[in-house]
């Protein structure tokens, strides 16, 4: 019996840590992995970078512009559209 795979399966994986004099930097990405048995697609981001210096672990957190930027434009898109669809069944209304 074959195994069950997750058809979404998030993970978190960590990278080399680079030091340089006190400081280490562990930069940390993000995955998303969809598929069934025979295809499939991962979709990887960049998350955060952990910072360790003197003894301490600070998490600072990177912004995805890139997606920031599609979503805006997904948005922007479906205004149009809301706007267009609008404007149309108005005139329609006009018209009979």
């Amino acid at each position: 019996m074959p195994l069950k795979r997750p058809i979404f399966r998030w993970e978190t994986q960590s990278g080399e840590p680079v030091t340089h004099g006190d400081v280490r930097v562990t930069p940390v990405a993000r995955s998303l992995y969809i598929g069934g048995l025979r295809a499939g697609a991962a979709w990887a981001r960049p998350a955060a970078l952990l910072v360790e210096r003197d003894g301490r672990t600070q998490r600072i957190t990177v912004p995805d512009i890139t997606r920031r930027i599609q979503m805006g434009l997904v948005g922007l898109g479906a205004a149009f559209t809301l706007v267009t669809w609008a404007k149309q069944s108005r005139d329609r209304s006009e018209n009979t």
